[in-house]
């Protein structure tokens, strides 16, 4: 990462439609494989495949369902604060601190990370997993809009 200039003066962090699409076309080809078997009757598991297959659609449909009604843009960083999904504005000078951190998730090799901004009012966590950017690059952006913010309050 080059540095200081080359941050745009805002980012906008939007719902990964990569892992949305990516959980669709899965879930999709289980239900492919679940129809075959059960029209084929595969191992006597006809019932069982009819009940996956069921699973499997609800999946796809709560997946569709998110991407239709949650906000496209869920956070804005810029030298100025925060903008949260719900139109909110958090400024720097209200931000006591600001950390991604990661709960471990023992269902899944997948760990949760979470972005936790604590303001003088109140702690916000934001779930990043399904956002389209990483954790160190967020992490990186936000001490980049953290010092540009500062150096602007000295001046």
């Amino acid at each position: 990462m080059k540095g200081n200039s080359y941050a745009p003066d805002e980012t906008i962090i939007k719902l990964s439609r990569t892992k949305l699409l990516t959980e669709n076309i899965l879930w999709s080809t289980l239900m492919i494989v679940c129809l075959y078997s059960a029209y084929f009757n595969l191992y006597g598991l006809r019932y069982l495949a009819l009940l996956l297959f069921f699973l499997f659609l609800y999946g796809v449909y709560q997946n569709v369902k998110k991407a239709k009604k949650e906000p496209k843009i869920q956070l804005r960083l810029s030298n100025k604060g925060l903008i949260l999904k719900n139109g909110s504005f958090i400024n720097w000078s209200e931000i006591k601190k600001m950390e991604v951190i990661v709960k471990p998730n023992y269902s899944s090799s997948i760990q949760q990370e979470y972005l936790v901004v604590n303001t003088n009012k109140d702690k916000t966590e934001f779930y990043i997993n399904e956002l389209n950017i990483s954790s160190l690059r967020l992490e990186y952006l936000i001490k980049i809009y953290r010092k540009r913010f500062d150096k602007k309050q000295n001046n």
